[in-house]
């Protein structure tokens, strides 16, 4: 089964809040997100915006942690988290991109045993992602 969506929110063709793309493959949702930063500017502490936005991964106190990396592309600082729910066997591996115009997420989640036997093309979508100049 494979269902694909695409999505803007915002205000007017000026100011997108957000848009991105989702598809589900074989019971694994990959997702790409674009989040313009709110105020136009870059964060002035990216390390500490990159902490706030991986917390949001958290979607339970059962959830954990099972890897959080710091990670770069094209010159721009990321991280690379991956979490587990306790009760579902649901895995998310996420890599977040911080630019001066807007913050990046591709995340791809599903049961850990699919997400383990498309490990290969996971790793592929991760690695295909490039961040033009800005």
């Amino acid at each position: 089964t494979q269902t694909s969506e695409g999505w803007y929110a915002g205000e007017g063709d000026n100011k997108p809040t957000s848009f991105g793309f989702e598809t589900l493959i074989k019971s694994i949702n990959y997702r790409i997100n674009v989040t313009p930063h709110v105020s136009g500017k870059a964060p002035t502490n990216p390390n500490k915006e990159l902490n706030l936005i991986q917390q949001s991964f958290l979607d339970n106190p059962s959830d954990a942690f099972l890897k959080k990396e710091a990670i770069q592309l094209s010159g721009f600082g990321g991280r690379e988290i991956k979490t587990s729910s306790a009760g579902s066997q649901l895995v998310t591996r996420v890599r977040l991109y911080l630019t001066p115009k807007n913050l990046y997420e591709i995340v791809v989640s599903g049961p850990k045993a699919q997400m383990q036997m498309q490990e290969k093309q996971i790793n592929r979508v991760f690695d295909s992602f490039c961040i033009l100049p800005q």
